[in-house]
């Protein structure tokens, strides 16, 4: 997973290991599309992650994730432990991330994978 998921994965350019460079890159490829009269549509996943060791649970433990117990996390959708988009902050986490993609690299559009884990306990 990534560490930070507002910023573009490195596997595609040509530098990894240089945020600059994945940012750069990343616009270049955009707006090169566009310039084609491409749109973009970018797939994202925020109904789970990985670990549990994220982000989200590093800045407030326990409160971005569902639970079914105090220690046992919840594997609904078999990816991952579920985020709990029920919480005002990981609900407003996602329309940001998303608001963030469409404004700063101009994605056009975005598929929410799995998105009736997402919504499920609303």
């Amino acid at each position: 997973d990534p560490v930070n998921y507002n910023a573009p994965e490195g596997s595609y350019s040509t530098n990894p290991y240089d945020g600059n460079t994945r940012i750069t890159e990343f616009k270049q490829m955009i707006q090169a599309l566009h310039d084609r009269g491409i749109s973009v549509v970018m797939d994202v996943v925020y109904n789970h992650t990985f670990s549990t060791d994220s982000c989200f649970n590093r800045t407030v433990p326990g409160y971005y994730y569902r639970m079914h117990s105090s220690s046992a996390y919840s594997n609904g959708s078999g990816c991952g432990n579920e985020t709990a988009s029920d919480k005002l902050m990981y609900r407003k986490y996602m329309i940001e991330s998303v608001k963030y993609w469409a404004e700063e690299y101009h994605i056009d559009g975005s598929v929410l994978t799995l998105w009736v884990f997402t919504i499920s306990q609303q």
